[in-house]
């Protein structure tokens, strides 16, 4: 059974610009980012694909995902109606994945452009004052948010399967995000390894 997830194309008074389609081959996803790959082998010949049970890959979905919905919910409190943002990238990787050094900028970067329908890189040129400074933007947090739900719509009902759960229907897949977003460090460290114990793909 497929799982059909449906999220707003607006919020806030703000018109959301995630993804909801990815081009899936053999546990990869294609069509988006025409570049190097997000780990590239050697040899590579399967050059824009993102491979979806990677476990860098995996641990970048769930901690940015972790990040944006904290963003909103700061936001929200904020009440100045200013959905946009920008955030320092040493800032962002600092607060994400401190304790998982193997993520870096690179790929934090192509998978927010994977996921969002617009650029997401910012560059504040250097002045007299202050050096170049480069930063991640987004135009709602939701954007990132729901790009990210659609993403992980793609491997996280296997790797459900694969640890002996449930997640055939649109409850059990909201349940399932309602766990990673309340998940610590060393739960997520758990998911990754049992994704290289069962060796899923």
């Amino acid at each position: 059974m497929s799982i059909k997830l449906t999220r707003p194309i607006a919020a806030d008074g703000v018109r959301l610009y995630y993804r909801t389609k990815y081009d899936i081959r053999e546990g990869m996803v294609g069509g988006h980012y025409r570049g190097h790959m997000f780990i590239p082998p050697k040899n590579n010949s399967e050059k824009g694909l993102f491979r979806l049970m990677d476990p860098d890959n995996v641990m970048t979905c769930i901690r940015l995902y972790r990040w944006f919905l904290k963003e909103y919910e700061r936001v929200k409190l904020r009440a100045d109606g200013n959905w946009s943002g920008l955030i320092q990238k040493d800032d962002l990787m600092n607060q994400c994945f401190q304790d998982w050094p193997s993520v870096g900028k690179h790929r934090v970067g192509r998978l927010l452009r994977l996921i969002v329908q617009y650029e997401t890189n910012f560059q504040r040129n250097r002045t007299d004052k202050m050096a170049t400074q480069m930063f991640w933007r987004w135009t709602h947090p939701l954007d990132i948010v729901y790009g990210l739900e659609h993403l992980m719509l793609t491997w996280l009902p296997k790797v459900v399967k694969a640890d002996d759960g449930s997640c055939e229907t649109i409850d059990d897949l909201m349940e399932e995000f309602e766990i990673l977003r309340d998940q610590t460090k060393e739960e997520d460290h758990a998911l990754i390894e049992m994704i290289l114990e069962k060796n899923l793909r």
